[in-house]
Protein backbone atom coordinates (compact mmCIF):
# COMPACT_ATOMS: atom_id res chain seq x y z
CA UNK A 1 0.00 0.00 0.00
CA UNK A 2 1.32 3.41 -0.94
CA UNK A 3 1.88 6.24 1.52
CA UNK A 4 -0.90 8.21 -0.17
CA UNK A 5 -3.36 5.32 0.24
CA UNK A 6 -2.38 4.93 3.89
CA UNK A 7 -2.93 8.65 4.47
CA UNK A 8 -6.36 8.48 2.82
CA UNK A 9 -7.37 5.49 4.96
CA UNK A 10 -6.23 7.22 8.16
CA UNK A 11 -8.09 10.37 7.19
CA UNK A 12 -11.22 8.35 6.39
CA UNK A 13 -10.98 6.56 9.73
CA UNK A 14 -10.63 9.86 11.58
CA UNK A 15 -13.66 11.24 9.68
CA UNK A 16 -15.75 8.17 10.49
CA UNK A 17 -14.78 8.36 14.18
CA UNK A 18 -15.70 12.04 14.34
CA UNK A 19 -18.86 11.56 12.30
CA UNK A 20 -20.10 8.70 14.49
CA UNK A 21 -19.77 10.70 17.70
CA UNK A 22 -23.02 12.11 19.05
CA UNK A 23 -23.14 15.78 20.03
CA UNK A 24 -24.43 15.63 23.60
CA UNK A 25 -27.04 18.18 24.73
CA UNK A 26 -26.31 20.67 27.49
CA UNK A 27 -27.38 19.26 30.83
CA UNK A 28 -25.98 15.79 30.13
CA UNK A 29 -24.37 14.33 33.25
CA UNK A 30 -21.24 12.20 32.98
CA UNK A 31 -20.82 9.79 35.88
CA UNK A 32 -19.25 6.44 36.77
CA UNK A 33 -22.15 4.54 35.25
CA UNK A 34 -21.95 6.05 31.77
CA UNK A 35 -18.41 7.37 31.34
CA UNK A 36 -17.29 4.63 28.94
CA UNK A 37 -20.12 5.45 26.55
CA UNK A 38 -19.70 9.21 27.00
CA UNK A 39 -16.01 9.10 26.06
CA UNK A 40 -17.13 8.20 22.53
CA UNK A 41 -19.31 11.31 22.24
CA UNK A 42 -18.68 15.05 21.89
CA UNK A 43 -19.90 18.31 23.37
CA UNK A 44 -19.58 21.87 22.11
CA UNK A 45 -17.60 20.55 19.15
CA UNK A 46 -15.01 18.73 21.31
CA UNK A 47 -14.58 14.99 21.77
CA UNK A 48 -15.25 14.08 25.41
CA UNK A 49 -12.22 11.75 25.46
CA UNK A 50 -9.98 14.65 24.38
CA UNK A 51 -11.19 17.17 26.99
CA UNK A 52 -11.11 14.81 29.97
CA UNK A 53 -7.61 14.08 31.37
CA UNK A 54 -6.96 10.61 32.75
CA UNK A 55 -6.95 11.99 36.29
CA UNK A 56 -10.41 13.51 35.75
CA UNK A 57 -11.65 10.16 34.49
CA UNK A 58 -10.20 8.61 37.65
CA UNK A 59 -12.14 11.10 39.78
CA UNK A 60 -15.34 10.06 38.02
CA UNK A 61 -14.72 6.31 38.13
CA UNK A 62 -13.31 6.04 41.65
CA UNK A 63 -14.46 9.13 43.55
CA UNK A 64 -18.02 9.72 42.30
CA UNK A 65 -17.34 13.01 40.52
CA UNK A 66 -20.27 13.96 38.29
CA UNK A 67 -19.87 16.38 35.41
CA UNK A 68 -22.91 18.25 34.13
CA UNK A 69 -22.21 19.72 30.70
CA UNK A 70 -22.79 23.34 29.76
CA UNK A 71 -21.33 25.66 27.14
CA UNK A 72 -19.01 27.98 29.04
CA UNK A 73 -19.23 31.66 28.12
CA UNK A 74 -16.24 33.90 28.60
CA UNK A 75 -16.75 36.44 31.38
CA UNK A 76 -15.94 40.08 30.81
CA UNK A 77 -12.63 41.73 31.64
CA UNK A 78 -12.32 45.52 31.54
CA UNK A 79 -10.99 46.82 28.17
CA UNK A 80 -8.03 48.44 29.96
CA UNK A 81 -6.56 44.94 30.42
CA UNK A 82 -6.54 44.28 26.69
CA UNK A 83 -5.22 47.78 25.97
CA UNK A 84 -2.30 47.32 28.39
CA UNK A 85 -1.51 43.88 26.99
CA UNK A 86 -1.53 45.14 23.40
CA UNK A 87 0.60 48.17 24.31
CA UNK A 88 3.34 46.41 26.27
CA UNK A 89 3.44 42.69 25.37
CA UNK A 90 5.53 43.14 22.25
CA UNK A 91 8.50 44.48 24.23
CA UNK A 92 8.68 41.72 26.87
CA UNK A 93 11.62 39.32 26.65
CA UNK A 94 12.92 36.30 28.58
CA UNK A 95 16.62 35.96 29.19
CA UNK A 96 17.52 32.47 27.81
CA UNK A 97 20.11 32.02 30.56
CA UNK A 98 18.38 33.31 33.70
CA UNK A 99 14.76 32.87 32.49
CA UNK A 100 13.96 36.28 34.01
CA UNK A 101 11.73 38.83 32.30
CA UNK A 102 12.80 42.22 31.01
CA UNK A 103 10.76 45.19 29.77
CA UNK A 104 7.54 43.99 31.41
CA UNK A 105 5.14 46.78 32.36
CA UNK A 106 1.49 45.64 32.49
CA UNK A 107 -1.06 43.19 31.13
CA UNK A 108 -0.28 39.62 30.09
CA UNK A 109 3.40 39.28 29.14
CA UNK A 110 2.88 36.68 26.39
CA UNK A 111 -0.66 36.67 24.93
CA UNK A 112 0.70 34.68 21.98
CA UNK A 113 2.87 31.65 22.70
CA UNK A 114 4.83 30.06 19.88
CA UNK A 115 4.97 26.31 20.67
CA UNK A 116 8.21 26.06 18.69
CA UNK A 117 9.94 28.52 21.01
CA UNK A 118 12.18 26.61 23.48
CA UNK A 119 11.05 29.07 26.17
CA UNK A 120 7.33 28.56 25.50
CA UNK A 121 6.82 26.82 28.86
CA UNK A 122 8.39 29.74 30.70
CA UNK A 123 6.20 32.15 28.72
CA UNK A 124 3.07 30.36 29.95
CA UNK A 125 4.29 30.34 33.56
CA UNK A 126 5.26 34.02 33.50
CA UNK A 127 1.68 34.64 32.38
CA UNK A 128 0.64 32.73 35.49
CA UNK A 129 3.06 34.70 37.68
CA UNK A 130 1.39 37.93 36.48
CA UNK A 131 -2.11 36.44 36.44
CA UNK A 132 -3.40 39.32 38.56
CA UNK A 133 -3.40 41.53 35.47
CA UNK A 134 -6.95 40.25 34.88
CA UNK A 135 -7.99 40.94 38.49
CA UNK A 136 -7.90 44.71 38.61
CA UNK A 137 -5.78 46.92 40.85
CA UNK A 138 -5.98 44.78 44.03
CA UNK A 139 -8.06 42.17 45.85
CA UNK A 140 -9.47 41.94 49.34
CA UNK A 141 -12.09 39.84 51.11
CA UNK A 142 -13.00 36.78 53.13
CA UNK A 143 -12.99 33.25 51.78
CA UNK A 144 -14.25 29.99 53.21
CA UNK A 145 -11.96 26.99 53.55
CA UNK A 146 -13.45 23.54 54.05
CA UNK A 147 -11.18 20.75 55.29
CA UNK A 148 -12.79 17.47 54.23
CA UNK A 149 -12.03 13.87 55.17
CA UNK A 150 -13.05 11.55 52.32
CA UNK A 151 -14.45 8.97 54.74
CA UNK A 152 -15.88 11.10 57.56
CA UNK A 153 -16.90 14.27 55.78
CA UNK A 154 -16.31 17.88 56.84
CA UNK A 155 -13.50 18.20 59.39
CA UNK A 156 -13.60 21.96 59.81
CA UNK A 157 -14.98 25.11 58.26
CA UNK A 158 -12.57 28.02 58.48
CA UNK A 159 -12.98 31.65 57.47
CA UNK A 160 -9.84 33.30 56.10
CA UNK A 161 -9.10 36.80 54.86
CA UNK A 162 -7.07 37.41 51.72
CA UNK A 163 -5.41 40.66 50.62
CA UNK A 164 -3.40 40.97 47.41
CA UNK A 165 -1.62 44.09 46.18
CA UNK A 166 0.15 43.75 42.81
CA UNK A 167 3.15 46.07 42.79
CA UNK A 168 4.21 45.39 39.19
CA UNK A 169 2.12 44.69 36.10
CA UNK A 170 -0.93 46.58 37.28
CA UNK A 171 -3.47 47.00 34.49
CA UNK A 172 -4.61 50.39 35.78
CA UNK A 173 -2.28 53.29 36.47
CA UNK A 174 0.09 53.33 38.20
CA UNK A 175 1.42 50.19 36.51
CA UNK A 176 4.23 49.99 39.07
CA UNK A 177 4.25 50.87 42.77
CA UNK A 178 7.66 51.46 44.31
CA UNK A 179 10.90 50.59 42.55
CA UNK A 180 9.50 47.61 40.63
CA UNK A 181 11.50 44.98 42.52
CA UNK A 182 8.52 43.63 44.49
CA UNK A 183 6.00 41.88 42.23
CA UNK A 184 3.24 41.61 44.84
CA UNK A 185 2.45 41.88 48.52
CA UNK A 186 0.02 39.33 49.88
CA UNK A 187 -1.48 38.68 53.29
CA UNK A 188 -3.71 35.87 54.59
CA UNK A 189 -5.02 35.25 58.09
CA UNK A 190 -7.61 33.07 59.81
CA UNK A 191 -10.68 34.78 61.27
CA UNK A 192 -12.57 31.72 62.54
CA UNK A 193 -12.99 29.32 64.28
CA UNK A 194 -11.44 30.53 67.49
CA UNK A 195 -8.97 27.66 67.87
CA UNK A 196 -7.55 28.35 64.40
CA UNK A 197 -7.58 32.13 64.70
CA UNK A 198 -4.14 33.64 65.07
CA UNK A 199 -2.50 32.09 62.01
CA UNK A 200 -1.37 34.89 59.71
CA UNK A 201 1.16 35.20 56.93
CA UNK A 202 2.59 38.11 54.96
CA UNK A 203 4.58 37.57 51.77
CA UNK A 204 6.59 39.97 49.64
CA UNK A 205 7.35 38.30 46.32
CA UNK A 206 10.10 39.66 44.09
CA UNK A 207 10.12 39.94 40.32
CA UNK A 208 13.89 39.46 40.03
CA UNK A 209 13.98 35.83 41.19
CA UNK A 210 14.94 36.38 44.83
CA UNK A 211 13.19 34.15 47.36
CA UNK A 212 10.27 35.65 49.24
CA UNK A 213 10.39 37.76 52.34
CA UNK A 214 7.84 36.06 54.60
CA UNK A 215 6.56 36.92 58.07
CA UNK A 216 4.21 34.92 60.24
CA UNK A 217 2.30 35.68 63.40
CA UNK A 218 3.13 33.20 66.18
CA UNK A 219 0.01 32.87 68.30
CA UNK A 220 1.71 31.35 71.35
CA UNK A 221 4.04 34.31 71.83
CA UNK A 222 1.78 36.94 70.22
CA UNK A 223 4.62 38.14 68.03
CA UNK A 224 5.48 38.36 64.34
CA UNK A 225 8.55 36.43 63.26
CA UNK A 226 10.36 36.26 59.95
CA UNK A 227 10.16 32.85 58.28
CA UNK A 228 12.56 30.87 56.12
CA UNK A 229 12.71 31.78 52.45
CA UNK A 230 11.74 28.20 51.63
CA UNK A 231 8.19 28.76 52.88
CA UNK A 232 6.83 28.63 49.32
CA UNK A 233 7.17 24.81 49.40
CA UNK A 234 5.68 24.32 52.88
CA UNK A 235 2.13 23.15 53.71
CA UNK A 236 -0.45 25.87 54.39
CA UNK A 237 -1.64 25.41 57.97
CA UNK A 238 -3.63 22.20 58.30
CA UNK A 239 -4.74 22.20 54.68
CA UNK A 240 -3.80 19.92 51.79
CA UNK A 241 -2.10 22.76 49.91
CA UNK A 242 1.50 23.76 49.72
CA UNK A 243 2.03 27.50 49.39
CA UNK A 244 3.11 26.64 45.85
CA UNK A 245 -0.39 25.21 45.25
CA UNK A 246 -2.23 28.48 45.93
CA UNK A 247 -3.84 29.36 42.60
CA UNK A 248 -2.20 26.06 41.49
CA UNK A 249 1.09 27.89 40.83
CA UNK A 250 2.48 30.25 43.44
CA UNK A 251 6.19 30.57 42.74
CA UNK A 252 8.64 32.50 40.64
CA UNK A 253 9.25 30.51 37.42
CA UNK A 254 13.03 30.70 37.90
CA UNK A 255 12.73 28.61 41.08
CA UNK A 256 11.71 25.60 38.98
CA UNK A 257 14.12 23.38 37.07
CA UNK A 258 12.17 23.47 33.83
CA UNK A 259 8.84 23.95 32.10
CA UNK A 260 7.83 22.01 29.00
CA UNK A 261 5.08 23.50 26.87
CA UNK A 262 2.80 20.70 25.66
CA UNK A 263 0.54 22.79 23.45
CA UNK A 264 -2.88 24.40 23.43
CA UNK A 265 -5.95 22.22 23.77
CA UNK A 266 -9.40 22.06 25.34
CA UNK A 267 -10.20 20.60 28.75
CA UNK A 268 -13.40 20.48 30.78
CA UNK A 269 -13.55 23.40 33.20
CA UNK A 270 -15.96 25.07 35.59
CA UNK A 271 -17.06 28.69 35.79
CA UNK A 272 -18.57 30.59 38.73
CA UNK A 273 -21.75 32.35 37.66
CA UNK A 274 -24.00 32.11 40.74
CA UNK A 275 -23.35 32.83 44.43
CA UNK A 276 -21.39 29.93 45.90
CA UNK A 277 -22.37 30.47 49.53
CA UNK A 278 -25.62 30.99 51.41
CA UNK A 279 -24.68 32.86 54.62
CA UNK A 280 -26.80 31.95 57.62
CA UNK A 281 -28.14 28.71 56.13
CA UNK A 282 -29.17 26.00 58.56
CA UNK A 283 -26.26 23.61 58.07
CA UNK A 284 -22.94 23.45 56.23
CA UNK A 285 -24.36 21.57 53.24
CA UNK A 286 -26.99 24.28 52.81
CA UNK A 287 -24.41 27.02 53.36
CA UNK A 288 -22.22 25.54 50.60
CA UNK A 289 -24.73 24.03 48.15
CA UNK A 290 -22.15 23.74 45.36
CA UNK A 291 -19.96 21.34 47.35
CA UNK A 292 -21.42 17.84 47.76
CA UNK A 293 -20.86 17.62 51.52
CA UNK A 294 -23.71 15.14 52.07
CA UNK A 295 -22.41 12.39 49.81
CA UNK A 296 -19.17 10.41 49.75
CA UNK A 297 -16.39 11.48 49.29
CA UNK A 298 -17.89 14.83 50.41
CA UNK A 299 -15.49 17.05 48.42
CA UNK A 300 -16.90 16.96 44.89
CA UNK A 301 -18.07 20.17 43.23
CA UNK A 302 -21.70 20.44 42.14
CA UNK A 303 -21.04 22.66 39.15
CA UNK A 304 -21.48 22.82 35.39
CA UNK A 305 -18.56 22.04 33.12
CA UNK A 306 -17.70 22.76 29.51
CA UNK A 307 -14.71 22.74 27.16
CA UNK A 308 -12.33 25.65 27.77
CA UNK A 309 -9.07 26.42 25.98
CA UNK A 310 -5.88 25.90 27.99
CA UNK A 311 -2.12 26.00 27.60
CA UNK A 312 -0.69 22.72 28.91
CA UNK A 313 2.64 22.84 30.75
CA UNK A 314 4.69 20.13 32.44
CA UNK A 315 6.57 21.65 35.39
CA UNK A 316 9.66 20.12 37.01
CA UNK A 317 10.24 21.50 40.54
CA UNK A 318 13.65 21.66 42.28
CA UNK A 319 14.93 18.46 43.90
CA UNK A 320 13.97 19.52 47.43
CA UNK A 321 10.35 20.20 46.42
CA UNK A 322 7.80 17.62 47.71
CA UNK A 323 6.55 16.94 44.17
CA UNK A 324 8.42 15.37 41.28
CA UNK A 325 6.18 16.98 38.65
CA UNK A 326 3.16 19.19 38.22
CA UNK A 327 0.89 19.42 35.19
CA UNK A 328 -0.76 22.77 34.58
CA UNK A 329 -3.80 23.49 32.42
CA UNK A 330 -3.69 27.30 32.18
CA UNK A 331 -6.65 29.31 30.92
CA UNK A 332 -6.39 31.02 27.54
CA UNK A 333 -9.39 33.29 28.20
CA UNK A 334 -7.95 34.44 31.55
CA UNK A 335 -4.22 34.06 30.88
CA UNK A 336 -2.34 32.33 33.67
CA UNK A 337 -5.38 31.22 35.70
CA UNK A 338 -5.09 27.47 36.24
CA UNK A 339 -8.23 25.54 35.32
CA UNK A 340 -6.81 22.21 36.43
CA UNK A 341 -3.61 20.87 37.98
CA UNK A 342 -2.05 17.51 38.77
CA UNK A 343 0.79 16.92 41.24
CA UNK A 344 2.94 13.77 41.35
CA UNK A 345 5.00 12.31 44.18
CA UNK A 346 8.69 11.40 44.00
CA UNK A 347 7.81 7.94 42.68
CA UNK A 348 5.90 9.52 39.80
CA UNK A 349 2.50 8.50 41.20
CA UNK A 350 -0.46 10.87 41.00
CA UNK A 351 -0.73 12.58 44.38
CA UNK A 352 -3.08 15.55 44.11
CA UNK A 353 -5.69 16.90 41.73
CA UNK A 354 -6.71 20.56 41.74
CA UNK A 355 -9.94 21.71 40.08
CA UNK A 356 -10.37 25.49 39.87
CA UNK A 357 -13.07 27.84 38.64
CA UNK A 358 -12.85 31.59 37.95
CA UNK A 359 -15.59 34.14 38.53
CA UNK A 360 -16.08 37.80 37.72
CA UNK A 361 -16.85 40.78 39.97
CA UNK A 362 -17.07 44.52 39.42
CA UNK A 363 -15.07 47.21 41.18
CA UNK A 364 -16.50 50.46 42.55
CA UNK A 365 -16.31 52.08 39.10
CA UNK A 366 -18.25 49.25 37.44
CA UNK A 367 -15.23 47.66 35.73
CA UNK A 368 -15.35 43.87 35.45
CA UNK A 369 -12.45 41.70 36.64
CA UNK A 370 -11.77 38.00 37.25
CA UNK A 371 -11.46 37.89 41.02
CA UNK A 372 -13.66 35.19 42.50
CA UNK A 373 -12.58 31.59 42.60
CA UNK A 374 -13.40 28.07 43.66
CA UNK A 375 -10.64 25.56 44.44
CA UNK A 376 -11.05 21.82 45.04
CA UNK A 377 -7.61 20.41 45.89
CA UNK A 378 -7.78 16.67 46.60
CA UNK A 379 -4.97 14.67 48.16
CA UNK A 380 -5.73 11.25 46.68
CA UNK A 381 -3.17 9.45 48.82
CA UNK A 382 -4.62 10.79 52.08
CA UNK A 383 -8.16 10.87 50.68
CA UNK A 384 -8.51 14.34 52.10
CA UNK A 385 -9.42 17.62 50.42
CA UNK A 386 -9.28 21.37 50.88
CA UNK A 387 -12.04 23.39 49.24
CA UNK A 388 -11.64 27.16 49.08
CA UNK A 389 -14.64 29.28 48.15
CA UNK A 390 -13.52 32.82 47.36
CA UNK A 391 -16.87 34.27 46.43
CA UNK A 392 -16.35 37.38 48.59
CA UNK A 393 -12.82 38.12 47.35
CA UNK A 394 -13.45 41.10 45.10
CA UNK A 395 -11.72 44.19 43.66
CA UNK A 396 -10.79 46.63 46.38
CA UNK A 397 -8.66 49.65 47.15
CA UNK A 398 -5.54 48.34 48.91
CA UNK A 399 -2.53 50.48 49.77
CA UNK A 400 1.02 49.37 50.66
CA UNK A 401 0.24 50.27 54.29
CA UNK A 402 -2.39 47.50 54.33
CA UNK A 403 0.17 44.75 53.68
CA UNK A 404 2.93 45.39 56.22
CA UNK A 405 4.28 43.59 59.27
CA UNK A 406 2.32 45.94 61.55
CA UNK A 407 -0.87 45.25 59.57
CA UNK A 408 -0.22 41.52 59.90
CA UNK A 409 0.08 41.76 63.68
CA UNK A 410 -3.12 43.79 63.95
CA UNK A 411 -5.05 41.36 61.75
CA UNK A 412 -3.89 38.28 63.63
CA UNK A 413 -4.92 39.64 67.00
Amino acid sequence: MSRAQTTLLLAAGLWLTTASATELPAGTVINAGNIDAMLRESFDGQAIADVMPDSMQLMIRKYALQIKLKKIQKQAIDPSYYEATQKYAGQVQIDPRTKLLSNYVAGTPFPIIDPANPLAGYMAMWNSFYYYAVSGPSLDGDYDQLLIDGKKGLDQHQTWHFTNLPMVGRTLEPHVIGDGKIAKKEMVYVKAPYDAKGFALLTHRYSDGRLDDTWGYIKTIRRVRRFSSGTWMDPVGGSDLLYDDINAFNANPVWYKDFKYLGRKYVLGMQLEVPQTVPGAGDKAAQFPYVDLNNWPHWNPIQEWGPVAVDMVEAIPPEHHPYSKKMYYLSVDYPGFARYMEAYDKAGKLWKVDMLAPGAAQDAEGRSWITRYLVHLIDLQREHATVAVGWDVTPAVVSPDDVTVDALARAAR
